[in-house]
């Protein structure tokens, strides 16, 4: 039987494009953020912070992020909470700061709830919150997550996704072996 991952170990991390990229498209996003407002700077805000955490820029990730939530919040705009809410858990997750992810992970699911968004957020919320799961070395725990991750994503049939959980479960089971 092979051991769980090291507490904090990286579990299928995000790959990415090339970094010269993402960066240059940074750039731009971060020029035009003092033009924008409403909407469009939480879109932006948040797609830069999203940006930033590719790039490992975690701390600048984090603080665009904390800034997309706080003006979603302020304007109502429920999906961009939602959406920043699980950007901003993954950010912290990256930056092992897990137990922070998880508890923003469960401001989460409480939004996802309250704004009666399950159909389009739930999976993505189960998936990255097992994938915290197993990074902290809670395999089976995670596997539990993942596992609703899948069913909820059988019901939208989207194939990209169902292959990212079941190879997310596959990588988490294999780690119990």
């Amino acid at each position: 039987m092979s051991q769980p991952p090291a507490p904090n170990a990286p579990f299928m991390r995000d790959e990415r494009a090339g970094d010269e990229e993402l960066a240059q498209e940074a750039e731009e996003l971060a020029a035009q953020l003092e033009e924008l407002d409403g909407s469009a700077r939480v879109r932006a805000e948040g797609r830069l912070g999203e940006l930033l955490r590719m790039l490992d820029r975690y701390s600048e990730a984090e603080t665009h992020l904390r800034a997309a939530l706080e003006t979603a919040v302020a304007t109502g705009d429920q999906r961009a909470e939602v959406a920043n809410r699980l950007r901003l858990a993954t950010a912290l997750q990256y930056q092992e700061r897990h137990h922070e992810a998880l508890e923003q992970f469960d401001l989460t699911e409480d939004a996802i709830a309250a704004h009666e968004l399950e159909e389009d957020y739930s999976d993505f919320a189960a998936q990255h919150r097992g994938k915290c799961l197993v990074e902290l070395g809670r395999v089976e725990e995670g596997i539990g997550e993942l596992e609703r991750a899948l069913e909820l994503r059988e019901r939208k049939g989207d194939p990209e996704l169902l292959a990212s959980t079941d190879a997310a479960i596959e990588f988490a089971r294999d780690l119990l072996e």
